[in-house]
């Protein structure tokens, strides 16, 4: 009888333990992402890995000398499509700005 209640409480104690330390499920983000500028104008960004959420970021220059940024539309993974972010045209900033800099944003 004593040996049966030992292999009970062993039994338990390995349960909650497994049950108490088990590791939460990580938050995947997208990966094997790539950005680039398709234009003067415009660039794009792509992930096709992982799960979650991608956009294009563009940092634009404009005539007035003043600092843009622009961001694409949300894109899912599984979508497999690009995301494109432009550069506006606005006469508050002096006409057409220029992309500089480009990259990609995950969630």
């Amino acid at each position: 009888m004593r040996l049966r209640i030992a292999q009970l409480s062993l039994a338990c104690a390995a349960g909650i333990a497994a049950t108490t330390f088990t590791a939460a499920p990580a938050n995947a983000l997208p990966s094997d992402c790539s950005a680039a500028a398709a234009s003067r104008t415009a660039s794009i960004a792509v992930c096709h890995g992982g799960t979650g959420s991608y956009r294009a970021v563009a940092w634009c220059d404009a005539p007035d000398g003043t600092y843009v940024v622009a961001w694409g539309s949300w894109k899912t993974v599984s979508s497999n499509s690009y995301s494109t972010a432009y550069c506006p045209y606005r006469s508050e900033y002096g006409g057409q700005t220029i992309l500089d800099r480009y990259h990609y944003e995950r969630r």
